[in-house]
């Protein structure tokens, strides 16, 4: 009886133990899937990388404006890529890079090119990818070529807006750019919030432009957001 007893004794102790190590076996099994999983599928991001050059055709010592974009946008908020470059290939075939520079938060950048002589440039921007706050891997991207053609005769700036001489009603347009030095008719949600729209003013406050000193018509419904910054930027 004594035998049996113990045998019966060790029978359970052995149950158990094999049955402890398939628990941890399953459990290991299960952890090292789930990690595999999240590599896959969290880690890595395919990036898009964008460019424009605008105005397209410009003259000679004529500037033009390089954007640059990626999408998706970084994930953290004030988080930006890093290591942005436009390579530009003159007539000649000699090339120049600009940059590396940072993105801005939502994810782009600007250049400004001056090209020295007449022929067609080729522009191709170049993000070369970075580990993120958010451990995810955001992968290289290359735009498309963009061709900027540069003739000898300069091309005509903006045409001026002609300063108003008397009263005048309605809104200014936008496009009036000159009427700047004049009036702000810009209206900005969360002036003070760079980037997102979070901030301590929830109103449309215009700190780009001096009100007016004389009697003049509150509006009560915006017709838009944006409009002219005002004089205090130059614009």
């Amino acid at each position: 009886m004594e035998s049996e007893r113990i045998f019966n004794q060790n029978l359970i102790k052995n149950s158990r133990l094999k049955m402890m190590t398939i628990i941890l076996t399953l459990l290991l099994t299960a952890t090292m899937l789930v990690s595999a999983f999240s590599v896959v599928n969290a880690q890595t991001v395919t990036t898009y990388a964008q460019l424009s050059v605008n105005p397209n055709p410009i003259g000679v010592n004529q500037q033009a404006i390089i954007v640059v974009w990626v999408q998706p946008i970084p994930p953290e908020s004030g988080e930006v890529f890093n290591g942005f470059t436009v390579t530009i290939t003159k007539p000649d075939g000699t090339t120049e890079t600009k940059g590396p520079v940072d993105s801005w938060p939502v994810g782009a950048a600007i250049f400004t090119y001056t090209p020295t002589s007449a022929g067609e440039y080729t522009f191709l921007f170049n993000y070369p990818g970075q580990k993120m706050s958010s451990e995810e891997d955001y992968l290289p991207a290359q735009s498309q070529t963009v061709k900027l053609t540069v003739q000898q005769e300069k091309v005509p700036d903006w045409p001026k807006a002609e300063l108003p001489t008397d009263y005048w009603q309605g809104v200014v347009n936008s496009e009036n750019r000159d009427w700047s030095q004049i009036t702000g008719s810009w209206l900005m949600t969360y002036y003070n919030s760079t980037y997102t729209g979070y901030g301590d003013s929830g109103g449309g406050y215009n700190p780009y432009s001096r009100a007016p000193r004389s009697a003049h018509i509150m509006w009560t419904k915006p017709t838009t957001t944006g409009g002219l910054a005002g004089a205090k930027l130059g614009l």
